[in-house]
């Protein structure tokens, strides 16, 4: 399993001879806060929040409630860092989707184009496959895709695009009732490096 290099910041004296101390950022290269912000995204399960016909949150007025909404997830945060990057504290996921650190909004496409083809094997050959399974593959899928240069992590300034907080980017596929991914009545069956007639 991959995981983030071990920190080489000093702990706080009184934490010193606490070995237990699970690290909080272990020099996390920008790729790795990416993924783990895109983590938030692809286990989100459902998102209330009002948005604009851009897709951005409107804020809540102050004093309208106690709390401020949060967003649900399948998982929680500890047992998904606990998942993909065993041995950092779970906070490093808030704080990666948090100022001061922005992105770009990614782009589920190609991860997508490969995902959905395994879904629709697995269901042709009458295999249930949950959830969490589903959700598993398509961070392994975007992570790889990741590794590989072929996703887009952030936009320079002179393209014009805007790097996003990911606490306010929607999720990538929250709860429905068919229980599939968004987007996937929209694929044309097509499978990537294949010609299919």
């Amino acid at each position: 399993m991959w995981n983030p290099r071990g920190s080489q910041k000093r702990k706080r004296d009184d934490a010193d001879d606490d070995v237990s101390r699970k690290p909080k950022s272990s020099n996390l290269t920008f790729a790795e806060r990416f993924l783990i912000a895109c983590l938030s995204l692809i286990w989100l399960k459902t998102d209330k929040r009002e948005r604009d016909v851009q897709g951005r949150v409107i804020a809540t007025a102050r004093g309208r409630s106690r709390k401020a909404y949060a967003p649900k997830s399948d998982l929680n945060q500890a047992q998904i860092i606990e998942l993909y990057f065993t041995g950092l504290d779970r906070t490093v996921m808030s704080q990666s989707k948090t100022a001061p650190h922005a992105f770009a909004p990614p782009d589920w496409r190609l991860m997508e184009s490969y995902l959905f083809p395994w879904i629709s094997v697995n269901r042709q050959a009458s295999i249930t496959i949950t959830r969490p399974q589903i959700k598993h593959i398509a961070f392994r899928l975007f992570e790889y895709w990741t590794h590989k240069g072929q996703v887009v992590m952030y936009h320079e300034p002179h393209t014009g695009l805007a790097n996003q907080h990911f606490s306010d980017v929607p999720g990538w596929w929250e709860l429905t009732d068919d229980g599939l991914p968004d987007r996937f009545p929209e694929w044309d069956g097509s499978i990537p490096g294949t010609h299919l007639k």
